[in-house]
C-alpha cells in the first residue's frame, strides 16, 4: 500500500510505529504479517514486543521480570504453550483401587506408584510407559500402600504403607533393591502411618514411633535405620533413635522430610548431574549403555538385542525429529486448536503472589546473574573438591564420545557444562559421602492448639562428620556400636530450632530441586478463630492455600491464595501431594483436576481431568515435559507437552516415509529379478 502524500510504502514505516501496530495484534495475526518482508519480520522477533504480548495474554503485572535464567519473552511465551505437560499421553488402568502417590526416580527412566489394593507398582518413564514389577503388600498384613521414595542413586525404594484395623494408626516401612530385582531389605514399624518415612541418605532411612504419656500428651521418637540390615558382626547397629519430641493436645509429629543445606558447590555437581542424566535420556548409545549398568537385573534379562537396537533406533528417530515448534510459523497447536483458546483455558484460575515472593525471585535473580560470572571456578573448585572427598565407584564407567545427538549442542552452549565427548558419566554418581559434607535438616509438620497438623517444625542436623557419635562413610559407621547405642536414653527432649504457623490443616509437603524451598498445601481456618477445645479444631475452607518457605533464611516468602479445591472435613482430611521442579508447582486437587503453575509468574498454565479426587502428581525430574497424575478412580494418567506430540507425528511421519519407500524399492526389486535371470540365462 502506497502513502499518496509522499509515496512511501507502508512496509517502510519506522520501527516505532510497527512495534505499536504488532503490539495490538493477536499472536495468529503477528505470525501473518511476520512474513510480509524482512523489516516485519524482524521487528515482529522485538523483544519489548514480545514482553508487552507477554504480559498481555498472560495477564501478569508489569513489575514481574523475566524469569531467572530467561533470556527471551518470545521463548518464555513459547515454553508456557508449548513445553508444559498439557494433554493426556497414555491412560493406565491397572491398579484395581484408589491410586494414593506416585513419585519418580531421581534419574527419570522409572516412577512408582501406590494403591489402596495393596500393590505398589514400577513402571518405565518411555512412552509408552510399561509396568516393569509389581508387590502386593497384603503379604505382610498391610491394608494398603500410601507413599514411596527412591533414594538419591536410584537403587533403593522406600514403600510406606498402613496396617489393617478398622482405627488402626500403625504402619509400616519396606525398602527394596532395584538393582536386585527389587528383593526386600528390611522391614520397620512406622507409626503413625503418616509419618510415611524419608530417606536421611542414601543408605540410611527415618521411621517414626508414638507412646502416649497421658490424656492429651505423648512422645514421638524418630528412627535411624540402615536400609539393608544384613550386619557383618554382632556389635553393629541397624536402628538408633535420633530424635524424641513432647505432644501436647493430641498431636504427633507427622510427614517428615528431610532437606540438604548444599553448598554453591554441591549444587552445581547437582546441576551437572541433572545435565548429564537429560543427555542419557535423549542419546541412543548413552541409554543403552546406562540401562545396562544401572537397570534392574530383572528388566536387562527381559531385554535381549533386538530390544536394545529397538531402543536405539526409537530414540535415532527422535534425534532426528527434535526440532521445536516453531511458533511464528504455527499459530495453531497439533490439534489446529486456535491459541487464543489454549491461553483462555490456561488462564483459569489463575493464582496470587505475596510481595515477599516477588522480592525473593529479584534476589535469586541477582544472585544467579553473579554465579555465571563465577561459574568456571566454581566448576573448578567443584571437581577438585569431589576428587579430594568422593570415592569414585568403578563399577559404572561410561565414556560418552562420538555422540550426536542434540543434547551436544544444549551442553556446549551451557557455559558451565563441559563437552559432551569429554564427560564420563561415573563422574555424576552422587555418593554417599556428598552427603556428609552438609548439614541437613529435618522438617515435620506438628500440631500445638489442636490434634491436626497446623505447624511446620524444623531441626538442624550438623553434617555426619561433626555430629556426636555419627561418623562419615569413609570406612566408618554412621550408627554407632551396640555397646555405645543408648538409644537417646541419655538425652531430654528434643525442640524444633523453627517453627513455621500455618493456620490450617496442612495437607502436603514438597521440596524444590535445589532443596531451598518448601511448598506446603494447607486448608486454611478462618481467620482469627480461638480453638477451645484441641480435639474440635476449626472449620476447614475449600480452598488450598499454597505457603512458600526459604529453608535458608528461615522465613515464609509467598503464598497461592485459593489456588485448588479440597471438600472433606477436619476427621476425613486426606493428604493431597503437590509436587515441584525448576521451573513448574504441580498439585492435585479434590475437584477432580490436577493443576500446573509456573513457579516464577505464578499462573496457572494447565488443568489435568480425573473422574474422582486427585490424590499425587509428580514431574519427571529429568523431563519437565512430563507429568503424572494419581487419582481415586483408579487410573494413572501420563501428561505430555504439546512440543513432544508434535515430535510423535514427525516421528510418525517419517517411519511412514521410510515403509514407503522400502516397500517401493522392494516392488522394483521384484520386477527386475525376473529380467536380471533371464539375461543370466542368455549369458550362459
Amino acid at each position: 500500500m502506497e502513502d499518496r502524500e509522499n509515496g512511501r510504502s507502508i512496509k517502510e514505516f519506522p520501527d516505532n510505529i510497527l512495534l505499536n501496530i504488532f503490539s495490538h495484534l493477536s499472536i495468529k495475526d503477528l505470525t501473518h504479517v511476520a512474513v510480509v518482508c524482512k523489516t516485519w519480520h524482524r521487528v515482529s522477533l522485538d523483544d519489548f514486543l514480545w514482553r508487552d504480548i507477554f504480559q498481555r495474554d498472560w495477564k501478569i503485572k508489569k513489575s514481574i521480570t523475566i524469569a531467572p535464567g530467561k533470556l527471551y519473552w518470545k521463548n518464555e511465551y513459547k515454553r508456557l504453550v508449548y513445553h508444559t505437560p498439557a494433554r493426556e499421553s497414555q491412560n493406565i488402568q491397572h491398579h484395581k483401587d484408589q491410586v494414593l502417590h506416585v513419585s519418580f526416580s531421581h534419574n527419570g527412566l522409572l516412577f512408582a506408584t501406590c494403591s489402596k489394593d495393596g500393590t505398589f507398582k514400577v513402571w518405565t518413564s518411555d512412552h509408552p510407559c510399561k509396568l516393569q514389577f509389581q508387590y502386593d503388600m497384603k503379604e505382610f498384613h498391610w491394608k494398603y500402600t500410601q507413599f514411596s521414595q527412591f533414594n538419591m542413586s536410584d537403587s533403593l525404594l522406600l514403600v510406606s504403607g498402613v496396617h489393617f484395623g478398622e482405627s488402626s494408626t500403625s504402619g509400616e516401612i519396606a525398602v527394596f533393591s532395584i538393582h536386585d530385582n527389587f528383593e526386600l531389605q528390611c522391614r520397620m514399624i512406622n507409626k503413625p502411618y503418616d509419618v510415611f518415612g524419608t530417606w536421611y541418605n542414601d543408605t540410611h532411612l527415618l521411621s517414626g514411633s508414638l507412646y502416649w504419656t497421658g490424656d492429651l500428651n505423648s512422645c514421638s521418637a524418630l528412627w535411624l535405620n540402615m536400609a539393608s540390615q544384613a550386619i557383618e558382626t554382632e556389635d553393629e547397629s541397624v536402628v538408633m533413635r535420633l530424635f524424641k519430641f513432647h505432644n501436647q493436645n493430641a498431636s504427633s509429629i507427622r510427614t517428615i522430610m528431610i532437606a540438604n543445606c548444599y553448598s554453591e558447590q554441591q549444587r552445581f555437581f547437582l546441576k551437572q548431574r541433572k545435565i548429564m542424566f537429560q543427555h542419557v535420556n535423549e542419546c541412543s548409545m548413552c541409554k543403552a549403555k546406562y540401562y545396562l549398568s544401572t537397570a534392574p537385573s530383572c528388566m536387562n534379562d527381559s531385554m535381549d538385542s533386538e530390544d536394545f537396537n529397538r531402543l536405539n533406533e526409537n530414540t535415532n528417530q527422535r534425534d532426528l525429529c527434535r526440532e521445536e515448534s516453531k511458533l511464528l510459523v504455527e499459530p495453531h497447536d497439533a490439534d489446529n486448536e486456535p491459541l487464543i483458546d489454549v491461553i483462555k483455558t490456561m488462564l483459569n484460575g489463575t493464582i496470587e503472589y505475596k510481595n515477599e515472593y516477588r522480592q525473593a525471585v529479584e534476589r535469586m535473580n541477582e544472585n544467579h546473574s553473579s554465579r555465571e560470572l563465577d561459574g568456571q571456578k566454581i566448576k573448578t573448585d567443584t571437581a577438585n573438591e569431589i576428587k579430594k572427598t568422593v570415592r569414585i565407584d568403578n563399577d559404572l564407567d561410561i565414556e560418552i564420545d562420538e555422540c550426536s545427538c542434540s543434547s551436544k549442542k544444549m551442553m556446549m552452549e551451557n557455559q558451565s557444562t563441559a563437552d559432551c565427548d569429554k564427560f564420563n558419566l561415573s563422574d555424576t554418581q552422587l555418593f554417599d559421602s556428598d552427603h556428609y559434607l552438609c548439614d541437613k535438616l529435618l522438617i515435620f509438620t506438628l500440631g500445638s492448639e489442636a490434634y491436626t497438623p497446623h505447624q511446620i517444625g524444623i531441626k538442624r542436623i550438623p553434617a555426619l562428620g561433626t555430629a556426636k557419635k555419627m561418623k562419615d562413610s569413609r570406612g566408618n559407621r554412621i550408627l554407632p556400636s551396640v555397646s555405645d547405642n543408648n538409644q537417646g536414653l541419655d538425652r531430654t527432649y528434643d525442640k524444633a530450632d523453627h517453627t513455621f504457623e500455618m493456620g490450617g490443616h496442612i495437607i502436603g509437603m514438597c521440596l524444590s530441586p535445589d532443596q531451598r524451598f518448601l511448598y506446603v498445601n494447607c486448608r486454611p481456618w478462618p481467620r482469627n478463630y480461638r480453638i477451645e477445645k484441641p480435639l474440635e479444631p476449626p472449620p476447614l475452607a475449600q480452598e488450598i492455600d499454597i505457603h512458600v518457605i526459604d529453608l535458608e533464611r528461615m522465613i515464609e516468602v509467598g503464598t497461592m491464595l485459593k489456588s485448588h479445591k479440597a471438600y472433606t472435613a477436619n476427621d476425613e482430611c486426606f493428604f493431597i501431594f503437590l509436587d515441584v521442579s525448576d521451573e513448574y508447582v504441580s498439585s492435585g486437587a479434590e475437584d477432580k483436576h490436577g493443576y500446573i503453575w509456573d513457579r516464577h509468574y505464578g499462573i496457572c498454565l494447565n488443568k489435568f481431568q480425573h473422574n474422582d479426587v486427585v490424590n499425587s502428581v509428580a514431574f519427571n525430574p529429568i523431563d519437565p515435559e512430563m507429568l503424572v497424575s494419581v487419582s481415586d478412580d483408579n487410573f494413572i494418567k501420563v501428561w505430555r507437552s504439546r512440543n513432544w506430540f508434535h515430535q510423535q507425528k514427525n516421528v510418525q511421519s517419517a517411519t511412514s516415509n521410510s515403509l514407503s519407500a522400502q516397500n517401493s524399492f522392494k516392488d522394483i526389486s521384484q520386477k527386475l529379478d525376473p529380467i536380471d535371470n533371464d539375461s543370466l540365462e542368455m549369458s550362459d
